[in-house]
Parts: C-alpha cells; sequence; structure tokens
C-alpha cells in the first residue's frame, strides 16, 4: 500500500502513518474517493495548539429511534406553521420516521401508498419540510439529495460515514472540536465557520471476499 506523505497544507507527522488502501470512483461531482486507514493517533498542530484526533471515534449504525418524533407532534408542527396536514404530508413524515437514514424523493415516493399522490407532490413536500426546518438534506456525492428528520430545536449537524459499495449509512457520534475551527478560521482570517463533511469508505462486510 502507498504511504501518504505529510504536507504543509495538510500538516499530518509521518508518525500517523496514513496509507491508501483503496480508491473507488463516485461520480463526476466527487472524482476518486481515498479510503484512509490509520493506526496511531494522529495530532495537527495550529500555531502554538496542538489538537489530538482519536483513530477510533464512536460511531452507531441508525436506528429506528435516532430522533423520532411521534407522528402527532410531526403534524402539530406543521399546523403551528399554518400548514395543512394533507395526505401525502402526513404519508411522507410516516415513511421518514420509519426509516431512520437519510432517503431520496424517489426513494420517499417508492415507499407511499399506492396513488396517493406523484413525483412531483413528493418534490414540492420535501422542499417545503426543508424551509420549515423539519428535514435536513444531506449530498453523497451520487448526485441525489438525500433527507432525514430533524427534531424540534435540533440543527441536524451531524456527519456520515458512506460505503461506496453498498451505500450503508452510519452516523458519526462525535464532531471535530470547536477549537479546531477557531484555529482554521484565525489561520485564514475568517470568522463565524462552520463545516459541513462526509467521509466515504468501504464496510466491514463489503471488505468480506
Amino acid at each position: 500500500m502507498a504511504q501518504l506523505q505529510p504536507s504543509r497544507r495538510f500538516p499530518f507527522p509521518a508518525s500517523a502513518r496514513w496509507t491508501k488502501s483503496s480508491a473507488t470512483r463516485l461520480g463526476p461531482r466527487c472524482g476518486r474517493a481515498i479510503v484512509l486507514t490509520f493506526y496511531r493517533d494522529v495530532s495537527i498542530n495550529f500555531g502554538s495548539r496542538r489538537l489530538l484526533l482519536l483513530p477510533s471515534m464512536k460511531t452507531h449504525l441508525y436506528s429506528k429511534t435516532t430522533r423520532q418524533e411521534p407522528l402527532a407532534h410531526l403534524t402539530s408542527r406543521l399546523r403551528k406553521r399554518s400548514r395543512r396536514v394533507t395526505g401525502p404530508r402526513q404519508a411522507i413524515l410516516e415513511i421518514l420516521r420509519q426509516h431512520a437514514h437519510p432517503l431520496t424523493n424517489k426513494e420517499i415516493f417508492a415507499a407511499m401508498p399506492k396513488r396517493n399522490c406523484d413525483l412531483a407532490t413528493v418534490y414540492r413536500a420535501m422542499h417545503l419540510l426543508e424551509e420549515m426546518g423539519m428535514v435536513k438534506r444531506f449530498h453523497f456525492g451520487d448526485g441525489a439529495a438525500r433527507f432525514e428528520l430533524v427534531s424540534e430545536g435540533d440543527d441536524g449537524h451531524h456527519h456520515h460515514l458512506v460505503c461506496v459499495r453498498c451505500s450503508q449509512i452510519v452516523e458519526i457520534e462525535d464532531c471535530f472540536p470547536h477549537e479546531l475551527e477557531e484555529a482554521i478560521a484565525a489561520r485564514n482570517g475568517f470568522k463565524a465557520i462552520t463545516h459541513k463533511l462526509e467521509f466515504f469508505g468501504v464496510c466491514p462486510r463489503c471488505q468480506s471476499p
């Protein structure tokens, strides 16, 4: 396996022993994804600050109880914003509740009761729910937008690990420390920054022969 060398723009020390284990084409918008494996704790130096990234970030698979709300609560959120609770909207909310991972518009439409609505209605409903902050949009590099429910009072900020072979999605519980954002902002003269990051690799099941 090829050894990845540290650089000034990507200041990981050589002792971190990052290795390139595989490369997979994800599509024209992503190019090639490099799957990285590391074997030791990694630290990054930003001036006088030294930040430690642990190799074993706590993760968990999506479960059906993740960020779920009762359907009655979800429809109440619609009514509070003077939005009608139509049959298609209620069905869409129930589908999102039942699937605790991001879904595309077409996947939502495929799960709808027969003759309940058309695909254009799903697109309009998802646009409305996104504007209301009830769902969050994610892009995993294949050109398709995916959506998942966001609990009331939650900004929905989190990251995912996506298998490039079977599309399994793992939610990453931990997030980069605020100190890292501050260091990057200070180094580049930015203020009030945030980040959006997804990871791509090969899941344990797809690694099996």
